[in-house]
């Protein structure tokens, strides 16, 4: 007997998010739930919006996944947020980087948890997950091969607390706030510069 459905939403850059998602795909399929993984990419989806749109409202959670993107959601996310019909729903918000919940990294999932709601959904529970580092400081390979070899690990703790009904919800402090503020400033100025 099944126990529900779960739908996955995640936009991968370069790959490590992927795995992740493909960990919690398998981890409901485990515990008898019927898994949806959708992956976000720049077209939005290869798929039917319509078909989406309906596993949403029958889902028990969804389940959002980016990497970190000039230390905010990257804008495939938002472009499926801004496109969906299915609301009023209750999300888990999963962020992921090479330098776990540090500042600047504290907010950025701020942005993307603002527009989740304003759509409707109820955002109950965010987390970040450390992988290894493909940006400025390269991970050594020793830490790079533990951070992976643990996703399982981390993957099962989050579905326990999430299907024991745990909230997790990250105040926002003055230094994340404006973190978020200039990265939204950061994403529209970057917008006039495609033309040159």
């Amino acid at each position: 007997m099944l126990n529900g459905l779960m739908t996955i939403f995640f936009f991968s850059g370069t790959g490590g998010v992927r795995k992740i998602a493909k960990e919690l795909e398998k981890q409901f399929k485990e515990r008898a739930f019927r898994t949806y993984l959708y992956e976000i990419v720049y077209t939005y989806f290869k798929l039917d919006a319509n078909e989406i749109d309906e596993n949403v409202k029958k889902s028990r959670y969804i389940f959002v996944l980016f990497p970190i993107y000039a230390f905010d959601a990257p804008q495939p996310i938002y472009q499926w947020i801004e496109k969906t019909r299915a609301t009023n729903k209750n999300v888990i918000v999963i962020s992921v980087s090479g330098g776990g919940e540090v500042w600047p990294n504290i907010g950025t999932r701020f942005n993307c948890i603002t527009a989740l709601e304003k759509k409707g959904f109820q955002v109950i529970y965010e987390k970040m997950m450390v992988m290894p580092s493909n940006c400025f400081i390269a991970t050594n390979d020793y830490l790079a091969m533990w951070l992976i070899k643990v996703i399982p690990e981390k993957v099962s703790k989050i579905i326990k607390a999430v299907l024991s009904g745990n909230i997790r919800r990250t105040k926002m402090k003055r230094k994340a706030m404006f973190q978020s503020w200039l990265s939204r400033k950061e994403k529209k100025g970057a917008h006039r510069l495609e033309k040159y």
